[in-house]
Formats: C-alpha cells, structure tokens, sequence
C-alpha cells in the first residue's frame, strides 16, 4: 500500500514547481517543453517511479515521520526525478 501512495504522489509531483507561462494566464497542459510530442504522460509515469524508487531506497531514515513523511518524500523523489530524466534527454538530444 505504501508504494501505491508513492506512485500516486510521485505522479503528482512530476511537474512540481508549476511554470506559469509568461504571456497569457493560466497554468497550460503542465507538460512543458521537455518532453517529446508523441509522448505526454512521460513525465508522469517517471514521476511515479521516481516516488516508488525513493521511498524503496530513503524510506527506512523517514519511518517514524509517519505518512506525511512518505508522502513528502515521495513528491519531491518524483519531482527530482522526472526533472533529472528530461535534463538528461535534453543534454544527450541536444546537438550543437
């Protein structure tokens, strides 16, 4: 059960800090450009795996915070992560 709480808020820390845009209001698709057009829910699903992973790997320092613990950690592993997976497409598709 605990890592079904992991992969649910490590999906929804894949987009974490929200980048409003500049130019007109709003929040937009959350996507961002960094991840490919034919595939948007990637960030989410490394998102989820980055919770679960960090909460297999930390989650024994953070037992005694309890589910708020896990929760925290879980949304910021999945936000670390996904942002580390799209900088390392960026800078291994980027060509100059």
């Amino acid at each position: 059960m605990d890592y079904v709480l992991a992969a649910i808020v490590g999906w929804c820390g894949f987009g974490w800090p929200i980048r409003f845009p500049r130019v007109s209001g709003g929040i937009g698709d959350g996507i961002g450009p960094d991840w490919p057009d034919n595939c948007p829910p990637c960030g989410q699903f490394l998102g989820a795996l980055a919770g679960i992973l960090t909460v297999i790997i930390l989650g024994s320092h953070f037992a005694d915070a309890g589910m708020l613990g896990t929760v925290t950690l879980a949304f910021f592993g999945g936000s670390f992560g996904s942002s580390l997976v799209s900088g390392l497409g960026r800078m291994v598709t980027r060509s100059k």
